[in-house]
């Protein structure tokens, strides 16, 4: 066991940075005590467990997470996210687990661009977001707003046995 690990410093792994218009978006793994992922821009950042990432790759459009950001519009017409997981991956797929759920994270290229590929393996469900909707993403300042999607444990609640249980 690592000194940082021990004294409760988290590992930060250096996964992607996304760049285009406006200042780029960076991802890190963070490995303390569990797994999370951290979503970095400028001097804001979110930090997302693997749950919180699952009820991510589970929306089937936008408008639910533009619910969630202070600027709606921007999710909401960001050219590069899909919710879907069509676009090609880099080859390179990281991890993110707990107890509870599992989600890759891939960086991909869309026709519009770089963005991020959330994928729910064990669901069968997945979605890209792009740098416009991330920016936005950072800006949440309490996690506990994703909540409302747990309604349903299994998935959105217009498909509630969608993907593998």
């Amino acid at each position: 066991m690592s000194d940082d690990i021990a004294t409760g410093a988290a590992e930060r792994v250096y996964l992607m940075e996304l760049a285009g218009t406006g200042p780029p978006v960076t991802l890190h793994k963070l490995i303390s005590k569990g797994e999370r992922l951290e979503i970095a821009t400028g001097d804001e950042a979110i930090k997302l467990d693997a749950l919180l990432l699952e009820s991510i790759a589970w929306q089937r459009t936008g408008d639910r997470l533009s619910e969630l950001v202070d600027t709606p519009e921007a999710v909401l017409t960001d050219p590069v996210s899909a919710y879907e997981i069509d676009a090609d991956h880099d080859g390179t797929v990281t991890r993110i687990a707990s107890e509870y759920s599992g989600v890759g994270v891939s960086k991909v290229e869309t026709e519009n661009g770089p963005g991020v590929c959330f994928v729910a393996p064990e669901r069968g469900v997945g979605t890209v977001l792009g740098p416009q909707t991330l920016r936005e993403v950072v800006k949440i300042d309490d996690t506990f707003d994703f909540s409302k999607w747990f309604r349903t444990p299994f998935g959105p609640e217009d498909t509630p046995t969608e993907g593998a249980i």
